[in-house]
């Protein structure tokens, strides 16, 4: 979108006049992680003094099925170095608290506008609502979820694994109420 850019720089020179420490969050894809567009935006930042902070792209929402979008082995490594040699980039796996890897239920809760809790912005399964149940005991239910346990050292709903392939809903869910996790989890188990 013609101006985005611009427009972004404009807010984030307004957030840091207003004396907020910023941070940019975009998501990388198989598609624009070597761009020239994605590099100019790491070298801004840097220029700055902005923290960014990496997002990977998971087949859910308007990329619901769509796999293209997932890094491959050779997007990680580059992903990778990339983060050990530029040390105002991250994954989100390096923004937690206590430890290195995937924070979902361990470190991290989301909570949609109608109430559901999820375990990360990308997982679109219900494990409970606010409104029927205290926090306490869904982020209990997550973390009895054999995936959910500790930190998991990929990236669930991004990189391979048997997550990704078996569990995580790939279909756009416009309109309709998140899977709840019994439903996805009973429904994925070999028969």
């Amino acid at each position: 979108m013609a101006g985005a850019f611009a427009a972004t720089q404009r807010s984030f020179d307004i957030a840091r006049e207003a004396g907020l420490l910023v941070a940019a969050v975009p998501t990388v894809s198989h598609r624009n992680l070597r761009t020239e567009g994605f590099r100019a935006l790491v070298e801004w930042a840097r220029r700055e003094d902005i923290l960014v902070n990496l997002s990977m792209a998971s087949p859910v929402g308007n990329w619901a099925g769509n796999e293209d979008c997932l890094l491959t082995p050779d997007d990680l490594a580059f992903l990778n170095d990339l983060v050990a040699r530029t040390p105002h980039v991250r994954r989100d796996f390096e923004t937690n608290f206590w430890q290195l890897g995937c924070g979902a239920a361990t470190e991290k809760l989301y909570f949609t506008p109608f109430g559901d809790v999820v375990p990360c912005p990308y997982m679109h399964i219900s494990f409970g609502n606010v409104r029927q149940t205290p926090v306490r005991e869904i982020r209990e239910k997550m973390l009895a979820n054999r995936f959910l346990r500790g930190f998991a050292p990929a990236c669930l709903v991004a990189e391979p694994g048997e997550f990704l392939d078996r569990y995580l809903p790939k279909e756009l869910l416009q309109d309709r109420p998140l899977p709840t996790a019994e439903e996805v989890f009973r429904a994925a188990r070999p028969g």
